[in-house]
């Protein structure tokens, strides 16, 4: 396993269980794995340094988007995490149709967006858990609907986590 790998897991893992803390934490993984993906086939591959490179750059960037623009931050990684989502379940899925890659990916962003807008402590909660789930499963390369099965018991195992440390914390809070 390289180090991008590991470093990919371990960020997803941070995001599947306490993401809900880490808003731009959110923001900047998923800018990091949408740069990365998308330079990797035009830049060298994934063994050249210019993908993990851009990938960075777009990371921080998102990142730092999130902590001093948060409402523009919402709209961004919500449409960024709910596009990732989708494009990867429905290349998961193995569904193929009349439609370009990118339409997955746009539909799943604008309804991560008004999500993420409407509901944002439970869809960040959500979110992270299924931005994490997804970057885990897809660094140990199961495909089909093994990888479908897998996101969704480590997100639902997220959401769960979460929401009791949430819990725990209004107690604590109250107390």
């Amino acid at each position: 396993m390289d180090i991008q790998t590991i470093l990919l897991i371990i960020a997803g893992l941070v995001l599947l269980f306490f993401g809900r803390r880490f808003f731009w934490l959110l923001v900047g993984v998923t800018g990091f794995v949408i740069g990365y993906t998308l330079a990797a086939p035009f830049v060298g591959g994934e063994e050249s340094n210019v993908p993990i490179a851009l990938g960075v750059v777009a990371g921080i960037a998102g990142a730092l988007l999130a902590v001093f623009a948060q409402k523009i931050a919402v709209h961004v990684g919500g449409f960024l995490a709910g596009g990732y989502v989708t494009s990867t379940l429905v290349r998961g899925l193995e569904i193929t149709a009349a439609f370009p890659d990118w339409v997955p990916f746009l539909i799943g962003g604008v309804l991560g967006a008004l999500l993420l807008k409407q509901l944002f402590e439970w869809t960040v909660l959500v979110l992270t858990a299924v931005v994490g789930a997804t970057i885990v499963v897809g660094r140990f390369g199961p495909v089909g609907n093994l990888s479908v099965i897998l996101v969704v018991i480590l997100a639902v195992v997220g959401v769960v986590f979460q929401a009791r440390s949430k819990g725990k914390k209004k107690k604590e809070d109250a107390g």
